[in-house]
């Protein structure tokens, strides 16, 4: 079974309370899930930290494949 460990591979997700309100980690991810309030602060995929402080540490290099894709896909319109 699937364990979290030093060393062993891990999926996570670190939420932002930008209100601090109080409620618990069930009404924070309800918060999440339906509301505005709360963001993603850090992301590790597979024990990677890929998000930190809400964004994405390839975020250039992504928005720039992003545009250039973009304007390839009207260009051809």
């Amino acid at each position: 079974a699937p364990e979290l460990a030093v060393g062993a591979p891990a999926d996570l997700v670190a939420l932002q309370d930008r209100l601090g309100l109080p409620g618990g980690a069930d009404r924070t991810l309800d918060r999440w899930v339906f509301g505005t309030d709360v963001a993603v602060a850090d992301v590790w995929a597979a024990g990677r930290h890929l998000v930190h402080e809400g964004t994405h540490l390839g975020r250039a290099a992504i928005t720039g494949r992003f545009a250039r894709a973009v304007g390839a896909a009207l260009s051809r319109t």
